[in-house]
């Protein structure tokens, strides 16, 4: 019987024993795997931490490194070899920016492979722009920046978002814009984008002559090219043995060649025909074609807005404005300031190639949309007032056989040939070569009309480049381990 009671006691003490040793596994299994998810969770948040502030490391990196001029190395050459987060563009971006938030795409710093790594760490930046001191050059930036790390399938372990804070001194090019009235070309008694030809018994009387390439004055030798005391100035070199009765320069200042706004132009003829700005009485020297009455007598002549003029049109308006037969009664005349001096600022526009066979007469601008052809014995502008016509062509001005006497500024975007005689008064310019090899007389006038400055050309010119002298503050040293950031929420970082 007793030993059979010690064999109960024994089983009761191995079944407690048992129990004892199974909470125990059981409490410290229970221990164990928070423990371990917690120290797994930190250690994500610490390689999220690590990624952020690697991102801001790169950041500053591309900043730093960053310059566009010749003489500063560009890191940004892709056949450089260095890892780059921020592209040229993006600084470039960031340079001009006054204001905002710029988010950059996220970059994978440790993406997942067959190795033992069964997890993925990346950073993502975004440049906040405080304030840009266009004047000291100085951006003031908030950076912000995301490290996350993923498992294998793409589900989030950890986020981690800090930022700090810095200035980044930098330069950029500077863009200075002259305008270049284009009146300054027709100072000249000939102007040529290209070159100047003398032949026969051409030569200008008054004035200088200017050829943006050369002049060649021809073989005779005692035949006076420019004369009056008048310059020859070229851009290249002056050939031949004419004679310059003022001073020959070669390598001349260049003088920019205006383009020939066409669409500014048609404009101003439409606003003519329309009674609109400046033809409204906003300028006292310009016509005031408002009433409804000289609008409709206007475009009986020169037709209606948005159409092409006549020639006929054109010099019938002039003749009868000149001889007081417009249809219009002096009181009208009056009040629309519409008289020989204002009618200096009328703007008319023409519609393909014109041929001129005969007289026509006018006075102010008018611009033909093709080549002009003069042939036989034609007289354009007005000798009385020779200062007062400018034809611009877009074109070439072609002079045919026989003779023909110009009045006023002659302006082309081609060139000027042709045979046979002219006189011109005034001021001859063209883009092209300027071929005078005939009877050709060339008496310097100057212009006067307020609608030659749409003919202006702009010159810009560009200096100094895109680079970051510094990009440092209170918050940040040259060191990467001393940059000093704060924590930012998911939320904050996202709602930027």
């Amino acid at each position: 019987m007793r030993y059979k009671k010690k064999n109960g006691f024994a089983l009761i003490y191995t079944v407690l024993i048992g129990a004892l040793v199974l909470i125990s596994i059981v409490g410290l299994t229970m221990r164990i795997i928070p423990e371990n998810t917690v120290t797994k969770a930190r250690t994500h948040s610490q390689r999220a931490l690590a990624a952020a502030e690697t991102g801001v490391s790169q950041v500053l990196f591309d900043l730093r490194n960053f310059g566009t001029d010749s003489n500063h190395p560009n890191v940004f050459d892709p056949n450089s070899g260095s890892l780059h987060y921020l592209n040229a563009d993006n600084i470039k971006n960031l340079i001009d920016s006054t204001s905002g938030v710029t988010t950059y795409s996220p970059y994978v710093t440790n993406p997942t492979s067959s190795s033992s790594d069964n997890f993925e760490t990346s950073y993502q930046a975004k440049i906040k722009v405080i304030s840009n001191d266009t004047i000291n050059n100085k951006l003031d930036v908030d950076l912000y920046v995301l490290g996350t790390v993923k498992d294998r399938s793409g589900n989030v372990l950890a986020r981690e978002a800090i930022k700090t804070n810095f200035d980044i001194s930098y330069t950029k090019p500077i863009t200075e814009t002259e305008t270049i009235p284009g009146a300054g070309i027709f100072n000249y008694a000939l102007f040529s984008g290209g070159d100047i030809v003398f032949g026969g018994s051409a030569q200008t009387v008054t004035g200088s002559i200017h050829a943006v390439g050369s002049i060649d004055l021809g073989n005779a030798k005692n035949q006076v090219r420019v004369d009056g005391g008048g310059d020859a100035e070229a851009e290249r070199n002056i050939t031949g043995k004419g004679i310059v009765t003022g001073k020959p320069f070669q390598g001349a200042t260049p003088v920019p060649f205006p383009e020939l706004n066409i669409d500014a132009y048609k404009g101003l003829a439409d606003a003519f025909r329309s009674g609109t700005a400046p033809y409204d009485g906003s300028k006292s020297t310009y016509p005031n074609i408002t009433s409804p009455h000289v609008l409709a007598v206007i475009q009986s002549y020169l037709g209606a807005p948005g159409s092409s003029s006549s020639l006929a049109g054109i010099n019938s308006f002039y003749e009868a404005l000149k001889n007081g037969t417009t249809g219009l009664s002096p009181a009208e005349l009056i009040i629309a300031n519409l008289n020989l001096t204002t009618a200096k600022n009328i703007v008319y526009y023409v519609q393909g190639d014109v041929h001129i066979n005969g007289n026509f007469s006018c006075i102010g601008t008018l611009v033909v949309d093709g080549d002009l052809i003069i042939n036989g014995h034609a007289a354009i502008g007005d000798p009385s007032d020779p200062g007062a016509a400018a034809i611009l062509v877009k074109g070439d001005i072609d002079l045919s056989n026989g003779t023909a006497d110009l009045y006023g500024l002659f302006y082309a975007t081609g060139g000027l040939t042709g045979k046979g005689t002219f006189y011109c008064e005034g001021s001859i310019a063209t883009k092209g070569t300027i071929d005078v090899r005939g009877n050709y007389t060339v008496k310097y006038h100057p212009i006067i009309n307020e609608n030659l400055g749409v003919s202006e050309t702009t010159k810009t010119t560009t200096t100094g480049s895109y680079s970051v002298t510094s990009a440092a503050g209170a918050g940040i040293s040259s060191t990467p381990s001393d940059y000093k950031w704060w924590k930012v929420s998911f939320d904050e970082f996202q709602n930027l």
